[in-house]
């Protein structure tokens, strides 16, 4: 949506891959220094996601190929891929680090950053000759994820800590915590599901012509909700 418009800005409201595979096959918990616990899903979902006993599909329909929202979620859209990023925005780029943070078995891990390394979101860099050991790095298309996890952190705050926060993004120079919103970068408005609507690109196709033009909301013929 990003190419008819000024590019929408995060803003603060108030102004081998397996390089080390012996680890514990342990799925739940979160441990060492990451100041963060996750519960992991039940094991028989994690044994059908998983198992090749149950194969995962993926989206065939013409309107998820072509949209780049269906795109971004076939990057990154796994929940193992997400907080591997999130991590990775907090320093991590080992194996291990990765491992111990996430309680995530060996082998998941092992196939999430590969995922990601293929994808474009890491590079994968020696750090150690013998034996090999590789860290993984940031690149700059993973890092303008990162505005991604900043509004999942503030909607997590907001919808699913009802006893209070337990961790807040704040601002590095004095520690005054952030209220991030998406705002337009042309006129520093924020961006609603009243005010924007989604309009054919330049590379669409006929049949993304067609549902644009059949949407119900976000759509330029139809007024919003409440009008």
């Amino acid at each position: 949506m990003t190419e008819y418009g000024a590019r929408p800005l995060f803003a603060d409201s108030h102004f081998s891959h397996g390089d080390n595979s012996n680890h514990s096959d342990s799925c739940c918990g979160s441990r060492g220094s990451f100041p963060h616990t996750y519960r992991c899903p039940p094991s028989n979902l994690h044994f059908a996601i998983h198992s090749p006993t149950f194969p995962v599909m993926q989206p065939k329909s013409p309107s998820i190929l072509e949209c780049p929202v269906g795109r971004a979620v076939e990057t990154v859209g796994e929940w193992w891929s997400i907080l591997i990023l999130r991590d990775a925005f907090q320093g991590a780029t080992k194996f291990d680090e990765f491992s111990q943070s996430l309680g995530i078995a060996p082998n998941i891990l092992s196939r999430r950053l590969a995922h990601l390394t293929e994808s474009g979101m890491f590079v994968r860099r020696r750090y150690h000759e013998r034996p090999p050991r590789y860290e993984y790095v940031l690149t700059e298309k993973a890092r303008d994820f990162f505005p991604v996890v900043v509004a999942l952190l503030a909607w997590g705050n907001r919808h699913l800590a009802p006893k209070g926060e337990s961790i807040v993004l704040a601002n590095r120079s004095d520690a005054r915590p952030f209220d991030p919103i998406v705002v337009d970068a042309a006129d520093m408005r924020p961006i609603t599901l009243a005010n924007a609507v989604v309009v054919p690109g330049p590379r669409a196709s006929r049949g993304m012509r067609k549902r644009l033009a059949s949407l119900k909301a976000m759509n330029p013929a139809v007024a919003p909700a409440g009008d």
